[in-house]
Parts: C-alpha cells; sequence; structure tokens
C-alpha cells in the first residue's frame, strides 16, 4: 500500500509540473523541479553515452545521452531516446546528433540513486563513444572530465525524433501494487481462518 501510494504521488508530481510553463533554465539558477518542463541552451560535445539493458516492448537497446554545456565545464545529460542494439554487442549503433543544435527542450529528470556499485561502470568504450551499466551521476563526471549536473534533460516528443522517446514513469502501477497488496491480505486472511477453526476444533 505504500508503494501504491509513492506511485501515485510520482504520477501527481509529474501532471502537476506538465501543466506549468516551460522554463528557461541556466547555470546561475537554482536546479530545476523532478519533471518540470524545461528550455535548455548549450552547446553539443563530442561523447555519446550508451545506458545498457532499455527494454522497448521486450526488446533491447539503450537510452543515448549527450552532454550539452551550459558554462564551462559545466554539462546536462540531455537524453536523446531509445534504440535498438546491434546483435554484435561489441559494437554501438550510430546515432546522427545535430551539432549545431543549441537549444533543448523537454523534462527534467532526476535518476534514482544505487546505493549498489557492482561490476564496472564503462563497459565497452569506442573513441568518444561509451556504454554504461548505470547512471551515475559522479562517474559520469569522471569520464568527462566535466562537472555533471544531478539531473537529465528527457527531450520532448516534438524534438528531432531519430530516437524513440517514450518515457516511463514508474515501471508498475498504483492499481497493480492494491492487486499485490489485495492478495497479501486475502492470503493473510485465510491462514488466519485456518488457524482459528483449528483452535475451535
Amino acid at each position: 500500500m505504500h508503494r501504491a501510494s509513492e506511485k501515485s504521488q510520482i504520477m501527481y508530481r509529474y501532471l502537476a509540473q506538465q501543466e506549468q510553463s516551460v522554463q528557461d533554465w541556466n547555470s546561475s539558477l537554482p536546479l530545476p523541479k523532478q519533471f518540470a518542463r524545461v528550455l535548455l541552451k548549450g552547446v553539443v560535445r563530442p561523447e555519446r553515452l550508451y545506458l545498457d539493458n532499455q527494454f522497448d516492448k521486450h526488446q533491447v537497446g539503450y537510452n543515448v545521452l549527450v552532454p550539452v554545456e551550459v558554462e564551462e565545464n559545466k554539462v546536462v545529460l540531455v537524453d536523446m531516446g531509445w534504440i535498438a542494439s546491434l546483435q554484435n554487442r561489441q559494437q554501438l549503433p550510430h546515432v546522427n546528433i545535430d551539432m549545431q543544435q543549441v537549444k533543448w527542450q523537454g523534462t527534467a529528470y532526476y535518476p534514482q540513486l544505487s546505493s549498489l556499485d557492482l561490476g564496472q561502470f564503462v563497459d565497452l568504450h569506442q573513441g568518444q563513444l561509451y556504454r554504461i551499466e548505470r547512471l551515475n551521476m559522479k562517474n559520469v563526471s569522471k569520464v568527462l572530465n566535466q562537472h555533471v549536473y544531478p539531473w537529465v534533460l528527457r527531450l520532448s516528443a516534438d524534438q528531432p525524433k531519430e530516437l524513440k522517446r517514450e518515457w516511463s514513469l514508474i515501471a508498475v502501477s498504483p492499481q497493480r501494487h492494491h492487486a499485490y497488496a489485495l492478495q497479501w491480505f486475502l492470503m493473510a486472511l485465510i491462514v488466519f481462518i485456518i488457524i482459528l477453526w483449528r483452535i475451535v476444533k
């Protein structure tokens, strides 16, 4: 029930932020709120980060992130969207990025922090292309040798559409959590009835 309440709050915050006007953000302003609509201006850098193990309809692929420099040595990661992985896992799919683009619009997203740090952060490195296992901003800062802000700009669907953008807020809906809770309550009730019946007997 607690998880269902958490998921409902996430969806409520997202919808509330989507009703707000687009915020012009720069490095002199406070960090944007989670799910805020943001317009970002900056210069795209040549590095590409391929976030591994991202699925779309049971097909494995990557979320492709590019660093956008908003101030000298300070970057925001822009999530361009999802692309399917190649059959050869030792090769990364090519993505066309407009190096002249300076305006980026989307939604601010703060990745969940994980206390686990298993295995290598970068498991494939080809020139300026990096395949990463998780989105850890401290590790990304070390790879890029730049200060990386703790949020990601998820591009809106009306931006250039080479990659697929169907952002998922939550993996499990509040309704499913309620259904799980109901199952556990029913099992507990059945066990209680059995115990009560044996006591009476």
